[in-house]
């Protein structure tokens, strides 16, 4: 089978014409708009102290539905390049936002129906194959462009530099499946990989070259590019956490061709992008721009996502960000690759959106580059558009009344397991690993009293109360209607890690603790499962199908060693 993703070389002699267009086009959409009011040097200084805290350099682009509105740079790509709006940055998993969008135009230009399996445009990839790939080939293309296929893993290197059908084939026999197909998001390099051999089989063109045409033009990159890195001297060098750069050999090992992974593109470019998706209208819309569908991205993908995961997605990105929400519809992603970090972040009511990229090796340097954003966003729409952050109000601690105070323990739903204590007039509340107190407000409701991710503690009754998060997150919390299990002998606590081969890769651990005279299970979701008395030798956890151990029970042998092996379905 031919490859995927083929080089395409014969591009390369119209790089300085495109880079003239370029420049062009930063000369027009770089200028700033009008902004009365807004002092941009508060802005300068945001970026400025997060340099010095974590970056070798950070470049800024403000932007709203029309242009660029203000941009800045701090620190450096490297010892001889400034960090800026024109420098070449790998973007990582936005990669696959743009592959989403690829999709979306095939799907605009009639070529493709979302709705079908991908199996109907790709047979060859899934006929006579084994029943894990045939089980792929019957996923619906919409849950793939949503990340909802239930599988989960992470880019391979590829040394050389292409991925073929046969490839994919071979990868995806091996693949691990973790989740029912729509139910949560979860990302996986493979199935980007089979949108990638979709467009072009769909297309008749190389992946490459339909983004080129069908992404990037319309929408006006001009210097963006999933191809083979040709290392411009524009580039940004990656680096080590040390401040020294990574060899020539080491950034080899990533230089692959990947839908999901290897796009490489500049802030001016990204700012372009994503001012286009911020217009809900747009008279001088091309025929090509309009095949670019800018909405279902931002509409959530999920059906029952919030509840589960704590958070909405869209195609490529998360709707969800507690810290914006009083600014109406906000949509986020980013992306990391060796020491490049990029953020994006769009306050749709208000058409504007920051993009933001940095140079540091710290896996936690996504987070700050994060918060840089968010505090320049509500900065700016703060004196912009006089919305201000609300202020938190801490609720008056007094009495509580003796018909709402919950009763101590464990309490548990199918989103996790919560532990209450009452004392000096304050509730606590530990629930997947957060802890808050909860003073008494009026009726059955409790507030929070200091800033965290909880909203409320609302008491139903004497056995059950409801939680809800500063997501929109809600979860009914009841007291287990057993008092002890039946088990000849209790299941031994701590850690276990599976192999990965016989566990089927769902979970790399799983740890069992126990609370009074209740066991829980708890892995890599970050929440913790009521275990149910099922059996002398088994237990039920109660989960939803979005945990990692839906569908399995835990089986204690006579030692108390537990092992996980999959439910046995109601007669």
């Amino acid at each position: 089978m031919r490859s995927i993703y083929r080089e395409t070389k014969r591009h390369a002699m119209s790089g300085r014409l495109r880079l003239c267009v370029a420049c062009l086009l930063i000369s027009v959409c770089g200028a700033k708009l009008s902004a009365d009011g807004v002092d941009f040097s508060a802005l300068e200084s945001i970026v400025e102290n997060g340099t010095k805290t974590y970056y070798g350099g950070i470049g800024a682009c403000l932007f709203s539905d029309q242009g660029t509105l203000w941009r800045y740079r701090s620190g450096g790509g490297d010892n001889r390049i400034a960090f800026d709006e024109n420098t070449e940055i790998h973007i990582g998993e936005l990669s696959g936002q743009f592959t989403v969008l690829a999709v979306r135009a095939l799907c605009a230009q009639g070529k493709i129906d979302i709705d079908s399996p991908v199996s109907r445009y790709l047979p060859e990839l899934f006929s006579g194959a084994n029943a894990n790939v045939e089980r792929i080939g019957g996923l619906k293309i919409r849950s793939l462009l949503a990340e909802a296929s239930g599988y989960a893993d992470r880019p391979i290197p590829n040394m050389d530099g292409i991925l073929d059908a046969d490839s994919l084939a071979k990868r995806l026999s091996g693949a691990k499946n973790r989740f029912p197909e729509g139910v949560r998001r979860s990302e996986s390099a493979l199935m980007m990989d089979v949108l990638g051999l979709l467009v072009e089989k769909a297309s008749g063109r190389s992946f490459g070259d339909y983004v080129r045409d069908e992404v990037y033009g319309p929408l006006g990159m001009v210097a963006s590019s999933f191809e083979k890195d040709s290392t411009p001297p524009e580039k940004s060098r990656f680096y080590h956490a040390g401040g020294e750069p990574f060899l020539d050999s080491s950034s080899d090992m990533y230089n692959y061709l990947d839908p999901f992974f290897s796009m490489r593109s500049t802030l001016s470019d990204l700012a372009q992008c994503y001012s286009y998706l911020l217009r809900t209208e747009d008279e001088d819309q091309t025929k090509e721009k309009r095949a670019i569908d800018s909405e279902a991205p931002f509409s959530p993908a999920i059906a029952g996502q919030l509840n589960r995961q704590g958070y909405e997605s869209g195609e490529g990105w998360i709707l969800t960000e507690p810290s914006l929400d009083y600014l109406g519809s906000v949509a986020w992603a980013e992306g990391s690759y060796l020491s490049h970090r990029v953020v994006v972040i769009l306050a749709r009511n208000q058409n504007v959106g920051i993009v933001l990229a940095g140079n540091i090796y710290d896996q936690w340097g996504i987070n700050a580059l994060r918060d840089i954003g968010i505090k320049i966003l509500k900065r700016y729409i703060e004196e912009q558009f006089k919305i201000p952050p609300p202020s938190f109000s801490r609720p008056e601690v007094r009495e509580i009344p003796a018909d709402v105070s919950p009763q101590p323990g464990l309490y548990a739903s199918s989103q996790g397991v919560a532990i209450v204590g009452v004392g000096n007039n304050l509730v606590t509340l530990e629930c997947n690993r957060a802890y808050s107190e909860f003073a008494f407000s009026t009726g059955e409701s409790f507030l929070p009293t200091t800033e965290n991710e909880f909203r409320e503690l609302k008491i139903i009754d004497s056995a059950s109360f409801l939680i809800r998060w500063n997501t929109g997150t809600e979860a009914l919390m009841r007291r287990p209607s057993f008092t002890h299990y039946s088990f000849i002998v209790p299941p031994r606590e701590g850690t276990y890690r599976p192999d990965a081969e016989a566990s089927g890769g769902w979970s790399d651990f799983w740890v069992i603790a126990s609370h009074g005279q209740y066991f829980t299970i708890s892995g890599g979701d970050m929440k913790e499962y009521l275990l149910l008395d099922s059996s002398p030798t088994t237990a039920g956890i109660l989960c939803d199908d979005g945990s990692v151990f839906f569908g399995k029970q835990v089986l204690i042998d006579p030692s108390g060693t537990v092992s996980i092996g999959f439910a046995k379905p109601d007669p």
